[in-house]
Parts: C-alpha cells; structure tokens; sequence
C-alpha cells in the first residue's frame, strides 16, 4: 500500500514522485486509478467521476449543502473522498450518518467494497461500524442518525450526514457541527422532503448566504445524459414553450423529458425525481395538500406589500399609520405583528375578514386577520402575530372591519376563537358578522371546524387556489401552504416545527366566497349578523366613530 509519506521519498524518480503527489493531493486522480464500483448492470466497473460528481469536485468548500437527483452518485463519491482521505493521511477522524439502518448498511458496504476490490492492497479492518486503517491511523464510522451521539470530543476531521431530510430529528447535525475541527470538510446531502421543513430552512440560509454553507444543486437539464440525440423539432404547447425557454432547452433534452413523462406510472412525480430548480424539488417532494404548481403560481405572482404598519384612532377615525422603513421593503419577520396592506379600501369595496384567534401566548398558535376582497378574490390585508383575545377583538379585528368598509367578518368561533366572536358580537356590537354559510339556518354567528367542515374547506381552498379564484399575496400564507401536508396516518395538518394559522383563514375564505353572493356593486347582503352597515354607522353610543370607507393613510 501507499504510504502517506510517499511523495517525499528521495528513492523514487521524478515520474514516480509527481505520481505519489497526484493520489495524495488529488483525490479524484486517485479514485479513478484504485477504486472500482458496481455498475447499473451490477458489473464492476473503474470508478469514473460524472459530469455532476465532477462539477461539485470543481466547487466544492469545506462546508457543503448538496440538494440532488435521483442517481447521481454524490453518496459514492462522498464514501471515495472519505477513505482517499483515510487512506493516504494521518489521523483522519471521518464520519459518515444515514437516516435509516438499511442505507447505512448500503453505504457501509460500499466502503467495503471499494476497499476489497482497489487496485492496490490497502492495509484496513472492520470493528462494527467503523474502517480502521493502521497505517495512517485514520478511521471511518458509518452509522445511523440517532444510533450515536457527537459533540466537541470527537474532533471530526471529515463530516457527511447523507439524507438528513429524512432524519427525525436534526440534533446530529449540530452535534457533528460541533465536532468539527479546524479546516474540516463537512457535507449535507440529500434529496428534498418537503418545503417548509427544518432541512429546507437550512438550505434557504445556505442559498441566501445566510449561514457558512455553500449550497449545490444540480439539475436534471445540466446532465448530458439526458438528452435524446438526433431529436427534431415538435409542436409544443404553451406550457412547454415556457419550460423550454426558462431552461433553455435543446430538442434533444425536450425529446427525453417528454419521454420521460410518458412512461412514468406517475408523470407528477417527475419534478421530485429529477427538479428542473431547487424550489420545485422541495415543493414536488413533500405530501403537498395544495397542489405544488397552483403554489408556485401564487408564489411568483404575488405583489409586494404597499404599507405595513397599523390601525390608530387618528381625530375620531381609524386610520392606518405606516411603519417607518427607511423606504426599504420589509422582511418577512419586521411584517410579524402589524398589519400588512397590498391594498387599502376602494370606497366601493366590499370585503371579507377571516379570523383564526389564539390565547395570544408567544410560541403556541399565531392569530391571523386576512382580509380579501370579494369581488376579485385578492387577500389585501393580514395580521399575524400574538394579541390577548381582548385586545385582539378591540384593536385589531374590530378595526380592521371597519376600516375596510365594515367588512363581512368571520371568526372561528371554537375555544378561544369564541372569546373574540362573543366580544364582537356583544361589547363592541359590531354589525357584520357573518354565519356560516352553509348552514342557512344558523343562528349563531362564525364557524367551528369539525372534520366534516374541514374536508370541504380543504376542498374549496383546493379548487380556488387552482384555478386562481383567490389570489394569495401573503409570505406566511405561502409559506404555510408548502408545509400543510397528509401525515403518515391520513390526518391534514402542518409539519412538524411549523404552522398552520393562516391555512385556516384562507379556506374559511374559499369555503365563504363560494357560498356568498356578492352583487355587482354596494355592499354584500346576505348572511349578515346582528345589524346593518347602515345602521351601526348611525349609532351613536360607539365612540369614537370610525371612517370605514375613507382608507386613510397618516
């Protein structure tokens, strides 16, 4: 075997010097000459790097995020990295984590298998999980995400955590984070689970260049093999001149994808196999409710907000004072918290404000106030934050009613939504509440989400968002939309780690909009609660008397 200490021996010539030097210092001059791996066929074959294998070799850091495909042998090249690493210097101290037993044990043999079948003989055992190798003494653990715990006293000189979108907890992360030594190499490397999850979050701050990772991602279309050659020009739809041009596709990349389509048993499944961009591998990946690309419509159409700020009693009205910014857009955690305005009330508009109320205790549920109009469908206005339900009733959804022309309100009206419907509906004597409108009969204002209730919702939300009838404009609602997925055991509800508030103000937007009429122009008249509009605004016992349709801005 090659010692680490080759490169400078004085008895080697120049050629067999520059040789040493190229497998210690080049790892891939390296795998390609020793190492042999199983070929699609199963036949062993010399390990020949890939275009993607050898694009990420040429940008690769110390500290790496890899969002992949299907079959694009990063996990091989990883293990080859690794025992190159572990074979030719002293005391390197790698690591390897999967997320489940029976992919450990693929990884683990093929570590193996490589180091049987190398072209030279390599001085290394096996104890349980880990590859010992006396002449470097070097060592290579591959275990299972859970099976052992890492922290500072480990000193990890070589880090590769492989699938960890599918582990159940991310705390081996930092705990192999922690590990790391000075210029150590580190990779995350898996296939997406889902958008919203807490792998995604690490990859948005890899991409955003908000964390020390460096993100990769490869494309199906950047793969050379897939391609159909001699493929000639077709007719394509619309939606497939569009694809062609943001990926600047060939005819012969075209022809594969069509192909490809067409004999896949689940053709929906194509982007989570083989994403044409990394949005669209955590969006096809994950169990999705809402249908990924109606999101992704929503996503790229959605303006930015006009003001963010809030609602004061200015001269006896409410009118809406803006945040000072600087004139620079807000991030989405400066809009947490106030009350967020793509449009402010048209004096002819007609409104509808969903609410879903929480004790207001940070951490547990948010409250949310969306407003949208019901004409076009579009989400105008939303609050998102945490307010005592006393306060969240008086301050904020009293006044936002108001100032969007005493707009419709509906209030989930179960614990502790009922807290606010009743002060609404009492105290404050607001004059607008709508029933549900489902139940033509009802008498109590607002909705309860049974299952029942939910199912048809969840339908409506559907639909709407499918076909555009509501235009959602908000970043939480968006967010929120990625993360609402099918559980393993049927039941449709957020992520583990994220939220789903603004999913219940959305549906109960969908599920009220097809169920009330709205007439051309004026005000909506159907499934009013206690009042008028007319009425309330000649009452004379409120103090002070909101504006409602003058859509002021101080």
């Amino acid at each position: 075997m090659l010692s680490p200490t080759s490169p400078r021996d004085p008895s080697l010539s120049p050629h067999e010097l520059e040789t040493a030097r190229l497998l210690v210092d080049d790892p891939t001059f390296f795998i390609e000459s020793f190492f042999f791996i199983l070929d699609k066929d199963s036949k062993k074959v010399p390990f020949r790097v890939n275009g993607a294998q050898r694009k990420y070799l040429a940008e690769r850091s110390r500290r790496d995020i890899i969002l992949k495909a299907r079959k694009m042998g990063f996990s091989s090249l990883i293990i080859a990295l690794w025992l190159h690493a572990c074979i030719t210097q002293e005391n390197r101290r790698a690591v390897i984590v999967s997320h489940e037993a029976e992919s450990t044990e693929r990884l683990l043999q093929r570590a193996i298998y490589m180091l049987d079948n190398a072209a030279v003989k390599i001085n290394w055992r096996r104890r349980g999980d880990t590859l010992l190798f006396s002449d470097t003494g070097s060592w290579l653990y591959i275990g299972t995400a859970g099976a052992r715990a890492f922290g500072r006293g480990d000193d990890i000189t070589h880090g590769h955590l492989s699938e960890p979108a599918f582990y159940e907890k991310l705390d081996v992360v930092s705990g192999v984070q922690e590990a790391l030594i000075n210029n150590s190499y580190f990779v995350l490397e898996s296939t997406a689970n889902g958008a919203g999850t807490p792998y995604h979050e690490i990859w948005k701050a890899a991409e955003n260049g908000e964390s020390n990772i460096k993100p990769h991602f490869h494309a199906w279309w950047k793969d050379p093999g897939y391609r159909i050659a001699g493929a000639q020009p077709v007719e394509l739809t619309e939606w497939e001149k569009k694809y062609q041009r943001q990926f600047n596709l060939d005819w012969g990349q075209l022809a594969w994808w069509r192909d490809k389509l067409r004999n896949m048993v689940d053709p929906k499944l194509f982007p989570q196999e083989y994403p044409a961009y990394p949005d669209e591998a955590f969006l096809a990946s994950g169990r999705m409710v809402f249908d990924w690309e109606a999101v992704k419509i929503h996503e790229d159409n959605a303006p930015t907000p006009k003001w963010v700020g809030r609602l004061d009693d200015v001269a006896g009205e409410y009118r809406f004072v803006p945040d000072d910014n600087g004139g620079k857009p807000h991030k989405m955690a400066e809009m947490f918290g106030k009350l967020v305005v793509w449009e402010t009330p048209a004096v002819t508009g007609t409104y509808l404000v969903t609410i879903d109320a929480s004790t207001g205790t940070p951490g547990l549920d948010r409250s949310v106030a969306d407003v949208w109009d019901l004409r076009s469908g579009r989400q105008v206005a939303q609050w998102v934050g945490y307010r005592p339900t006393d306060a969240f009733a008086e301050q904020l959804a009293y006044r936002i009613g108001a100032y969007y022309n005493w707009a419709l309100i509906f209030v989930e009206n179960k614990y502790p939504g009922n807290a606010v419907e009743v002060a609404l509906r009492g105290a404050l004597a607001y004059p607008n509440l709508m029933r549900d409108p489902g139940k033509p009969t009802a008498q109590e204002t607002g909705f309860k989400t049974t299952e029942p209730l939910k199912a048809t919702m969840v339908s409506d939300a559907q639909r709407m968002l499918r076909e555009l009838d509501i235009k959602v404009a908000s970043k939480y609602t968006l967010a929120e939309l990625k993360t609402f997925v099918v559980t393993q055991d049927g039941k449709l509800e957020a992520t583990t780690g994220c939220y789903d508030d603004t999913i219940t103000t959305l549906m109960a937007a969908c599920y009220a909009m097809r169920r009330t009429f709205v007439p051309e122009e004026g005000i909506v008249t159907v499934n009013r609660g206690r009042k008028s509009i007319e009425d309330h605004r000649g009452h004379k016992h409120l103090s002070p008397k909101p504006s409602g349709a003058s859509g002021g801005v101080v």
